[in-house]
């Protein structure tokens, strides 16, 4: 659902082409090769900087979102860089491209990823304000409200009993939800409760001095169930926006990786600069072996 076939499709192209290329001869597009390494150095600390200015883990949703908008528009600037690049040499050449493809694609990727983020984040805060407006409208409606309109026992009069029996089912805490469908149905058999409630207060035949009593806490009631019902639309549309953070997060994290290793990949192509090897070797110390040196570590946890 989050690939992209076709460019996915010349990415792998591009890395078969690069390892099949036969090798060039000794010294052929040297400064080509200094270039890829010089361009290679620069993206890595670009990226490596954005990823060590990661939030804390428990930071706000705002401000993971805003670190992941800040590597995908670095992995863009990476893209950018090595697009700039004309080298003769093919496999010089193949390997700029397979840069800038994944930086490409993980640029798109963790620009959708930061997107989701924010409309995480905006549906929690909505979440959090129907949630504390929930709670503020059950407050009171338990079995101690009967006793405003002459319910004081549920053998107090007509449609007592129905009434305390509805604010004792309206004023119970329920289970603690385990995901947010869970929460969704908690809080619309809350509505339920509440809705029930009001059908028992509109039931009563207080005497005329309570009735105003009666009037206000049927009011009170159906509040609290709207309130209720707000909640639970609120968790219904939290629900595939989760989903669809958690795919993304994935997608963007493969991304990441995948542009991390090309460009370890285009380190090692040329090998060691020149004067490194000609320095090791008239020290007597060997030489590391071209693509022997550790690839850099991925940047895809800013994006976790």
């Amino acid at each position: 659902m989050y690939r992209a076939p076709r460019t996915l499709a010349a990415i792998a192209i591009a890395l078969v082409c690069l390892r099949c290329t036969p090798a060039p001869a000794p010294g052929a597009g040297a400064a080509e090769c200094a270039r890829l390494r010089d361009d290679v150095k620069r993206a890595q600390k670009k990226l490596t900087d954005v990823t060590e200015a990661a939030p804390a883990a428990d930071a706000a949703l705002d401000a993971v979102a805003d670190h992941t908008q800040a590597l995908g528009k670095t992995a863009g600037e990476v893209a950018r860089d090595f697009a700039t690049t004309t080298p003769q040499r093919h496999d010089v050449k193949e390997a700029a491209d397979g840069v800038r493809m994944l930086g490409e694609l993980a640029a798109g990727r963790l620009e959708a990823l930061a997107k989701s983020l924010r409309a995480l984040a905006g549906a929690a805060t909505r979440l959090d304000k129907l949630e504390a407006a929930a709670n503020d409208a059950a407050e009171g409606l338990g079995p101690e409200a009967a006793k405003a309109v002459g319910c004081q026992k549920a053998t107090g009069g007509a449609g007592c009993a129905a009434l305390v029996e509805a604010l004792d089912a309206a004023s119970q805490p329920g289970g603690v939800p385990l995901d947010v469908a869970g929460a969704a149905r908690a809080s619309r058999a809350k509505a339920a409760a509440f809705d029930e409630l009001g059908r028992a207060v509109d039931a009563l035949t207080p005497p005329p001095p309570l009735r105003p009593a009666q009037t206000d806490l049927a009011r009170r009631a159906k509040a609290a169930a709207e309130a209720y019902r707000s909640l639970a639309s609120a968790f219904d549309e939290l629900g595939p926006l989760q989903e669809r953070m958690v795919m993304e997060r994935q997608a963007a994290q493969e991304a990441v990786t995948r542009l991390s290793a090309e460009l370890g990949a285009a380190e090692r192509l040329c090998g060691p600069p020149a004067s490194a090897s000609a320095s090791g070797s008239s020290a007597g110390s060997a030489s590391p072996a071209p693509g022997s040196a550790a690839a850099p570590s991925a940047p895809g946890s800013a994006a976790r």
